[in-house]
């Protein structure tokens, strides 16, 4: 059995994560905020499942460790243009597809 302390800190982990939080209206609709309160209700309300809840609460927090950086696509976006694009476009188009992939 894991201990309902671990689950409230994985949970805490992953809303430091999300930077807008899996309470926001917008954020709740994507895949990942989903599935970890689900997890959570499921574990709050089972506990002969907490084992399995807080797994899927650490596979959350590990997925949305796994995107990349806002640096690394900037570096990319740089690695492509080059000089054809000045350092505030690619920030802003940094910016851009971060939104993006907090979004999924």
């Amino acid at each position: 059995m894991v201990d309902p302390q671990l689950v409230a800190r994985l949970r805490q982990e992953s809303y430091a994560m999300q930077p807008m939080g899996c309470d926001d209206a917008a954020s709740f609709a994507t895949p990942l905020c989903s599935i970890e309160t689900l997890a959570y209700a499921i574990g709050s309300k089972a506990p002969a499942v907490l084992a399995e809840a807080s797994q899927i609460l650490a596979h959350v927090t590990v997925a949305r460790g796994a995107g990349p950086s806002r640096d690394e696509i900037a570096e990319a976006i740089e690695d492509v243009c080059g000089e054809e694009l000045s350092g505030c476009c690619v920030n802003r188009i940094a910016d851009a597809v971060m939104k993006l992939c907090r979004a999924r």
